[in-house]
């Protein structure tokens, strides 16, 4: 189950990494707006629908994977990186 997440992780981060202009981060932060509110959604809906045996471990590996992807030190996410960090 982690490849399939993983993979997920990469193909958004690189998404994040080559949209719009690399002077402009406002694509960029909305795309990973955009994708974090769907996440969120999808995990308040699984929670709501199986309550005690909600499984959290997917989730919580693509938010690190996700934001360890983003935090990497590249030229890109310079532009990013305060809006990701705080």
């Amino acid at each position: 189950m982690y490849q399939s997440t993983d993979a997920l992780v990469r193909l958004v981060a690189l998404l994040v990494r080559h949209i719009g202009e690399n002077s402009s981060p406002t694509p960029k932060v909305n795309l990973l707006n955009k994708f974090l509110g769907i996440v969120a959604g999808i995990l308040i809906q699984d929670h709501d629908m199986q309550k005690s045996d909600f499984q959290q471990l997917p989730f919580h590996r693509l938010f690190i994977m996700l934001f360890y992807d983003l935090n990497v030190s590249d030229p890109i996410y310079e532009s990013i990186s305060m809006q990701v960090s705080y």
